[in-house]
């Protein structure tokens, strides 16, 4: 079943941990491994590392070793790289053709990269779209699936770290970061440590609507 969900949230703690929630009670069982909802919009107002939900033994490496994988070329415990696989306008992977791009025209629709794999690896995170309006820049994503318990946190640290980058270049202000996940799902194996998280963390638990 496709449902479409449109969420809000002020920080990226409450966000993460309402999204598994979310799955937990409303997704589908897809082939015995993961359970899935699709066609999720979230918003974050505030995105930062500091953030008490995510301050885990856990959570701290998954998101040391996503910097990696958005960053570095080396061995992480992820497995991939998507340095290379990053091409901007100008067909760069540093970022910067986006920077150039917006300082040429600060209004610009066309300030974007998209992710290309190579020998049938098809990145998780397709495109990052970089739009400034009244001099605050607004970052989409899109992303063709994100397993929400291990890496979604830790995807949106790694993409804000650009705009952030990006932001201190222009002398502008980073604004909302807006995902659009196809599916967003939690695996099967992983539910014992869902639970207990979600146990930790009850208080943060709200209640969401699906929206068409």
């Amino acid at each position: 079943m496709s449902n479409n969900f449109l969420l809000n949230f002020e920080n990226l703690g409450y966000a993460w941990i309402n999204l598994i929630q979310l799955i937990k009670e409303n997704g589908s069982l897809i082939n015995n491994e993961i359970f899935e909802i699709e066609n999720i919009q979230i918003n974050i107002k505030n995105i930062s590392k500091d953030d008490l939900s995510l301050q885990g033994k856990q959570e701290r490496k998954n998101i040391k070793e996503m910097h990696k994988v958005f960053f570095e070329n080396g061995f992480n415990q992820f497995g991939h790289s998507y340095k290379n696989f990053i091409h901007g306008p100008k067909g760069r992977s540093d970022y910067m053709d986006i920077v150039e791009v917006l300082k040429n025209n600060l209004a610009t629709k066309k300030a974007a990269v998209v992710l290309v794999g190579s020998d049938e690896k098809v990145p998780c995170l397709l495109t990052i779209h970089f739009l400034v309006r009244d001099n605050i820049l607004y970052t989409k994503y899109f992303s063709r699936g994100q397993d929400i318990y291990n890496k979604y946190y830790a995807d949106s640290l790694a993409v804000n770290e650009i705009s952030q980058r990006i932001c201190s270049i222009l002398k502008i202000d980073c604004g909302l970061q807006t995902g659009f996940i196809s599916s967003a799902h939690i695996y099967k194996k992983d539910m014992n440590k869902i639970n207990n998280l979600l146990k930790a963390q009850a208080s943060l638990i709200l209640a969401h609507k699906s929206t068409t």
